[in-house]
């Protein structure tokens, strides 16, 4: 009986080796074929996002730098397997790549709303508005001069009615050259040497500070989720959707204000 039972562990050895170690010990983890290893991930978006949480949650310990905007295309080429300097496994540079899907998948949109115009389209305005007043019968003998200066245009002429003729001239070409008028902002004129007048025509640019706190009010007002901040001279608007963003953009083309406004930096 001794030796058939001797017979028969050895017999268990001699079919499935490692099975001593059965109930003393962890088995031998079966080795995972290169296939395995090297099989594409196949989940589904909401999966991806449930294994990111738990995945976070274990890398707790590490602290993970806070990508910007400007990582986007960075992530991006990892999450397509581009492995950059110093990356990790994967490449993914210590995140994983579950955690940078989710990042990107959450990331704003933002745009800038500011008060600007065309530097170059101007000068090309003033050129061809000094040319036209220059071949026109009713400034022959007539002092006729458009000087700009840094925020501001200088008309110089001998009357009232001169000023106005060479301001209209102006604004014609500024209109057809793209530049909103609501960047004029006509001075009074007043008297110059050898009996001439001359009126300062300011030039608007940027947004206030009054005007920047009134289209925040605004903006918040109809749109409570959206992110909005003053930035110098110039409003930065922000939200996790595009179609919300839009209807932003269409409400301020709406209001009624002293200054033009662009919307630039959409992203």
């Amino acid at each position: 009986m001794g030796a058939a039972d001797g017979a028969g562990v050895l017999g268990v050895d001699d079919v499935h080796p490692g099975a001593d170690h059965v109930g003393r010990g962890r088995p031998e983890r079966p080795q995972r074929l290169d296939d395995d290893r090297e099989a594409p991930p196949r989940l589904g978006l909401g999966a991806l996002g449930a294994a990111a949480v738990g995945l976070d949650r274990r890398r707790a310990r590490h602290h993970h730098p806070a990508a910007d905007g400007d990582r986007a295309a960075e992530a991006e080429g990892l999450l397509e397997g581009r492995s950059g300097v110093g990356s990790g496994a994967g490449g993914t540079s210590g995140h994983g790549w579950l955690s940078i899907l989710c990042y990107v998948m959450a990331t704003d949109h933002s745009f800038d709303v500011v008060s600007d115009y065309d530097q170059q389209e101007l000068v090309n305005a003033l050129d061809q508005a000094r040319r036209e007043i220059t071949t026109r019968y009713d400034f022959k003998n007539v002092t006729a001069e458009i000087t700009q200066e840094k925020d501001e245009l200088v008309f110089l002429s001998d009357s009232d009615m001169h000023l106005k003729a060479m301001l209209d001239v102006l604004q014609s070409k500024l209109h057809r050259r793209g530049i909103d008028l609501k960047i004029l902002d006509p001075q009074k004129p007043e008297d110059a040497a050898k009996g001439n007048l001359r009126q300062v025509v300011k030039l608007k640019k940027g947004i206030s500070d009054d005007l920047g706190r009134d289209l925040n009010k605004k903006i918040r007002a109809a749109h409570p989720k959206v992110q909005v901040r003053i930035e110098g001279d110039k409003l930065r608007v922000s939200s996790k959707e595009k179609d919300t963003l839009q209807g932003v953009i269409k409400e301020l083309r709406e209001l009624e204000l002293d200054v033009p406004l662009q919307f630039t930096n959409y992203r």
